[in-house]
């Protein structure tokens, strides 16, 4: 009997150290790419070129995943995930079949994600799941929050709003004066037709002054790169690529807003 439990008792520890376990990770189509067996030093390799790849931002969410997550799998019901958001803020992931739910955890540290993914070599699932649950998770110290630089531009969009806004009023009122028999610009307009034509060139005045506030700050290569580092802290991407959009916005809402400006000095009374 006892010759039975001790047979019994290392065929457990063999199967529970001779688990192959192997890696993986994303390419930039985010599909898995699965990789050869690794060891323990061998997965402690991974994890270190990992953290020497990490970069301030990426181009793109597909570039992020790719060199900031992989996972270590020993069968598809069991495997941890790690994703690395900077080298003291480390998303784990442990996905287990004696857990219907998958177990998430905040790390702060290579060595705290280290040891980890040395006990993943060495235990048991069941034996796993206790240690990582035992794993305290709290997110890390919030830094000082930055003030957003791009409400620096703010002043200046607003002039370059009011500017805009009177050239397209004069625009519209020059315009409408070689088709209509009235003289005396802007004045001869009743107080109606004045707001029909004012409203509008101010909205549509709106994103074009933020237009060339942003191609104002663009031209000089210092006030660019603070903004560009300022906003990658606070929307994750770099300050022109974020504003873009609003050149089609400024398309689809500014040209339709000055056409009713331009229609209502035309034909207001």
């Amino acid at each position: 009997m006892f010759r039975l439990a001790l047979h019994m008792e290392n065929e457990s520890l063999t199967e529970r150290t001779s688990t192959a376990i192997s890696w993986y990770s994303f390419d930039k189509n985010l599909k898995v790419a699965n990789h050869d067996v690794v060891s323990e030093d061998e997965a402690f390799r991974v994890i270190d070129d990992y953290l020497a790849g990490l970069k301030p931002h990426y181009d793109s969410g597909e570039e992020a995943v790719m060199l900031s997550v992989f996972g270590l799998s020993k069968s598809p019901w069991e495997y941890i995930e790690i994703a690395f958001n900077s080298e003291s803020d480390i998303d784990f992931r442990l996905e287990t079949k004696v857990s219907r739910k998958a177990v998430e955890r905040r790390l702060h540290s290579k060595e705290e994600l280290k040891a980890l993914v040395s006990a993943f070599y060495e235990m048991d699932p069941e034996e796993y799941l206790a240690e990582v649950r035992r794993v305290v998770s709290c997110k890390a110290p919030t830094p000082p929050r930055k003030f957003p630089g791009a409400l620096l531009v703010v002043p200046f969009a607003m002039a370059f709003t009011g500017t805009s806004c009177y050239f397209l009023v004069l625009l519209a009122v020059r315009f409408a004066a070689f088709f209509r028999e009235e003289t005396g610009g802007f004045s001869i307009y009743a107080e109606k037709t004045k707001t029909l034509i004012v409203v509008p060139m101010l909205l549509a005045s709106i994103p074009i002054g933020i237009i060339v506030t942003i191609l104002f700050a663009w031209g000089i290569s210092p006030v660019l790169q603070y903004l560009d580092r300022n906003s990658f802290d606070f929307t994750g991407t770099d300050f022109w690529p974020f504003m873009k959009g609003l050149m089609v916005f400024t398309m689809c809402v500014a040209i339709p807003l000055i056409l009713i400006s331009l229609a209502a000095a035309l034909w207001g009374s």
